[in-house]
């Protein structure tokens, strides 16, 4: 998983759909794939709750990439994802003072990390 770079959203807040649209041609709301991966990008995100690319709107508890791959690595909060007060079907990084992942519901406006996959020339 080679990652160009990450860029974030920090002063324009959308929900998550609009988000993944204002990435630019060729971008991609973050995935995260380990450890290493998930810092980064909460440093990207500087500490702040942000969107990235994992929903289960397809399937309940059924948690994907926004590119269909499934999640091989998670961050989640103690006791998330929950379905809070409904459904929640958007993930969040840097989530409370414990900056781990919760899921959100996908009309709440954040901020948002995009990415770009290197290309193999």
């Amino acid at each position: 998983h080679n990652v160009e770079f990450l860029f974030f959203k920090f002063n324009v807040k959308h929900f998550l759909s609009r988000s993944a649209t204002l990435c630019v041609l060729g971008w991609n709301l973050a995935t995260i794939h380990n450890q290493q991966e998930e810092e980064f990008v909460s440093e990207v995100a500087k500490g702040s709750a942000a969107w990235i690319g994992s929903t289960d709107a397809q399937q309940d508890g059924l948690w994907l990439w926004i590119n269909s791959k499934p999640m091989t690595f998670t961050g989640w909060c103690v006791g998330e994802p929950n379905n809070h007060r409904g459904p929640q079907q958007c993930a969040v990084i840097n989530f409370s003072a414990k900056k781990c992942w919760d899921d959100e519901r996908c009309l709440v406006k954040l901020p948002f990390v995009c990415e770009k996959e290197l290309q193999n020339s």
